[in-house]
């Protein structure tokens, strides 16, 4: 699942929440949501980005800021809901692969 979200008026928040540990075990251990690459994705500077990690929830949050603050006129997206989508281009390794096409269990 992935979602976005405002974490106050100027940073955004992006959750990744797994389907299971080993699909984010692969995740975090093959650096996917490298911080560099999240930067370019929203012209950003790799300091402004924070990748958090979360192992009881299996999830990874991204934490980057807002282009403009929550409700400023040339905000285009108050609830920031539609902020994840450049972070769809993510890939994942080969290794994840196999997982996806997994059962659930």
């Amino acid at each position: 699942m992935i979602r976005s979200r405002n974490a106050g008026a100027f940073l955004i928040s992006i959750d990744f929440v797994f389907r299971n540990r080993a699909l984010y075990e692969v995740a975090v251990r093959d650096n996917v949501f490298d911080r560099d690459w999240i930067a370019r994705a929203y012209t950003l500077r790799p300091e402004d980005v924070a990748v958090i990690p979360h192992d009881p929830s299996c999830a990874i949050k991204v934490t980057i800021p807002r282009q403009a603050p929550s409700g400023d006129p040339r905000d285009t997206d108050i609830d920031s809901s539609q902020q994840y989508v450049p972070l769809l281009a993510l890939e994942l390794t080969p290794a994840a692969r196999p997982l996806l096409a997994a059962p659930e269990r």
